[in-house]
């Protein structure tokens, strides 16, 4: 039996839409693994602070506090342009995602219109061979009644 272009066609769209999800869900991995970075450094900001505020005599070490949340602030920054740019690959990859289930429901709503006429196409000969058959009993039956 001859394969189904159709289906195959399905098949290879749906195989589509499960890489785009896959590669949706790594975007949004490194996403959520950024801003858990950015969390991270907002934190050891805050604990830095609040260490330095409890230290005694902690204007001998001003410069070095105000070194280190310099460096952070520099870290978040870096790490908010990074989860920017992940969210712009998020983004992407929904968009990815979007298109390759709109392909994959196109092919399988020509493929059940298809199959749809073919069945509605059968049954329209069975009908008529139906029809035939009892034409052809009709005709015998009148020709017995004639003669």
């Amino acid at each position: 039996m001859a394969r189904d272009p159709l289906r195959i066609l399905l098949s290879v769209r749906l195989n589509a839409v499960e890489q785009a999800r896959v590669a949706l869900g790594v975007c949004l991995r490194a996403e959520a693994e950024i801003a858990e970075r950015i969390r991270q450094i907002e934190a050891a900001g805050q604990r830095h602070s609040a260490a330095t505020a409890s230290w005694q005599e902690a204007h001998q070490f001003q410069e070095m506090t105000a070194l280190r949340l310099a460096a952070l602030r520099a870290e978040r920054q870096a790490a908010a342009v990074a989860l920017a740019e992940a969210a712009a690959r998020s983004a992407a990859a929904r968009g990815a995602v979007t298109a390759a289930r709109s392909a994959a429901e196109s092919v399988e709503q020509l493929a059940d219109e298809r199959d749809a006429a073919r069945t509605a196409e059968l049954a329209r000969k069975r009908q008529h061979e139906l029809d035939d058959i009892v034409r052809a009993q009709r005709m015998a039956r009148q020709r017995d009644a004639a003669g």
